[in-house]
């Protein structure tokens, strides 16, 4: 398996994408994604796994 390089790490730690995500495009982005996937998750109480697909 290969290891997330230090540079992604950083960036997402450095907290740029949270940002970015809540002004100019980046509002509109998050906000068509939550659609996306409310219209194609299953209804609680379902469980969901995380693993890694990027």
């Amino acid at each position: 398996m290969k290891a997330i390089g230090k540079s992604v790490t950083a960036y997402y730690e450095s907290g740029r994408e949270y940002n970015r995500l809540r002004k100019d495009i980046g509002l509109i982005e998050f906000e068509r994604t939550k659609e996306i996937l409310l219209e194609n998750l299953p209804k609680p109480p379902a469980v969901i796994y995380d693993i890694g697909g990027a």
